[in-house]
């Protein structure tokens, strides 16, 4: 494995989940093929790919499936991508054999994949792409929630009552996240007579007493949720220090062996305000890029989120969808869900985000989009105008972060930098 990154700036291109119900590598649309040759010209393109190949497995108990038919993979391969990231809600649509398969079927295609696995161990371990200037990047993606628990990859057992060892399962890359709801004295008092005349205690009472479940003083199991007293009426949020910790070990050990880290996070768990980003989100991509990861990014959430750039390292907390396939379109217009970017990050041999540049880009129902209902499904550039647009409503996102965006014009197209604005500190 390389011990250096290269002397060279590597170019970087990251775009939004792709939500694929059908391939596109066919289509010969114009402002799509401009898009793809966007990507294709980064030394390395990464993305998240959410769902699954059929071909393996069964149907997930769960109200939507994302399956996907092998031939998209030959999209992803064709578009430019390299590194792909599965940790997500719906890597385990079709169980453990479909997450094996996906990998497989990716792997034919030339692609390195991060977040699932066979056992723990390979889910959570980087995936490491070399390019042919000597580079090497590693990608680590995790999954936060929701339903991860039960997916998670787990280890091989032997049990005294049994013959055989039992083999391990596949599944996903977790990192747990569990919220604590804070009750003012009066909202807290009224809440456990409530569960104490429903006849919820005396079932608790009962389960923890046969072991099944554990006593909590002080806090409340209100269905599922757990209540503590305090002075206001607020959600606290709890990420697991130990996957944290096995993550920032990761990105630690994949820059020792010559990699420059790219951490991908898959996460539902969004602000009330979806358009703002959960400060204990931040807190973690903080840790992550303390840790020496030049790059984060975040998928999930179907819109467009804050960008931070902080010295030299880049943390795109949402970028919204590059390709999104729902059936059910009108559900996700209040949230924008056809606008986004792709970011071109170029990464110095320090492992610093010299420049990043933004990318505006339209898909599904965009009233702008140049194809409509019977089109593949295919992504464009947007136009200038559509494309300002995009980039003011990021900028204003971005402002928090002590992070602006400056506009210029190149070809009849809107592109943004990513700014640092220290002079806000």
């Amino acid at each position: 494995m390389p011990t250096s990154t290269g002397n060279n700036p590597l170019d970087i291109a990251l775009t939004g989940q792709l939500l694929l119900a059908r391939p596109l590598h066919e289509s010969r649309h114009g402002p799509f093929l401009e898009l793809v040759e966007l990507i294709r010209n980064a030394d390395v393109a990464v993305a998240g790919f959410e769902g699954v190949m059929a071909g393996e497995g069964w149907p997930s108990p769960k109200a939507t499936l994302h399956v996907a038919p092998e031939s998209v993979a030959e999209t992803l391969s064709w578009m430019g991508f390299r590194l792909v990231a599965l940790a997500g809600n719906h890597a385990f649509d079709l169980g453990p054999k479909g997450i094996v398969h996906t990998i497989q079927v990716l792997s034919d295609h030339g692609l390195v994949t991060s977040g699932t696995g066979k056992d723990p161990e390979a889910s959570r371990r980087a995936a490491f792409f070399h390019t042919t200037a000597g580079s090497s990047i590693a990608l680590l993606s995790r999954q936060l929630g929701p339903s991860a628990p039960t997916e998670q990859a787990v280890a091989a057992i032997a049990l005294d009552n049994l013959p055989d060892r039992l083999t391990s399962r596949p599944g996903v890359a977790h990192i747990g996240v569990e919220r604590t709801v804070s009750a003012r004295p009066e909202i807290f008092a009224a809440l456990a007579g409530l569960l104490d005349e429903s006849g919820h205690f005396r079932r608790r009472n009962e389960r923890i007493a046969m072991g099944a479940e554990s006593v909590t003083p002080n806090i409340l199991d209100a269905w599922g949720t757990p209540v503590v007293a305090g002075t206001s009426n607020r959600e606290l949020w709890h990420v697991d220090p130990t996957g944290l910790d096995d993550l920032l070990s990761r990105v630690s050990n994949a820059n020792e062996e010559g990699g420059s880290a790219i951490v991908h996070f898959h996460n539902h768990f969004w602000a009330s305000d979806p358009s703002v980003v959960p400060s204990w989100f931040t807190e973690m991509a903080t840790a992550v890029a303390t840790a020496g990861a030049p790059i984060v990014m975040g998928h999930g959430y179907p819109g467009l989120q804050a960008l931070e750039l902080k010295q030299g390292h880049l943390v795109a907390h949402g970028l919204g969808s590059l390709a999104f396939h729902t059936r059910r379109p009108k559900n996700y217009n209040h949230l924008r869900y056809w606008e986004s970017v792709v970011v071109l990050a170029r990464l110095s041999s320090e492992r610093r985000c010299e420049k990043v540049e933004l990318v505006p880009i339209v898909h599904g129902h965009h009233p702008c989009r140049t194809r409509r209902e019977t089109d593949l499904g295919e992504p464009e550039l947007a136009d200038f105008e559509v494309g300002r647009a995009i980039l003011e409503r990021l900028g204003v996102r971005c402002g928090p972060f002590d992070s602006r965006i400056v506009v210029r014009r190149t070809r009849d197209r809107a592109v943004g930098e990513l700014i640092e604005d220290a002079s806000e500190r």
